[in-house]
């Protein structure tokens, strides 16, 4: 006769709703960020095609329009990489509350 295979204890369901929480705050952070992202390159397409003087006198004077746009462009890229990241991150972390509730 087989044995019955023991069954491990559930999980702490605090655990469950504390997982599924920082998801769900992980989602909200995401969504601000990436309004924040678009708001911010809509700014910068404006500021570019116009130019204006007083930007360049606001960073000390020293910077010249090309240079800006590679700053911008290197600054812009590293942002979408690290939001990237975060969003991998949040999306193993819903995985991981949907798996963890139906554990329970």
């Amino acid at each position: 006769m087989k044995q019955a295979k023991e069954r491990e204890p559930a999980m702490d369901n605090s655990f469950t709703r504390r997982v599924q929480a920082a998801a769900a705050a992980g989602w909200w952070a995401i969504l601000i960020l990436a309004l924040w992202m678009i708001v911010a390159w809509i700014l910068v397409v404006v500021l570019l095609s116009k130019e204006p003087q007083w930007v360049l006198k606001l960073l000390g004077g020293q910077m010249t329009w090309p240079t800006l746009r590679t700053v911008y462009v290197w600054g812009f890229a590293a942002m979408k990489l690290m939001l990237w990241a975060f969003l991998t991150v949040v999306i193993w972390l819903t995985l991981w509350g949907r798996r963890l509730r139906k554990a329970d």
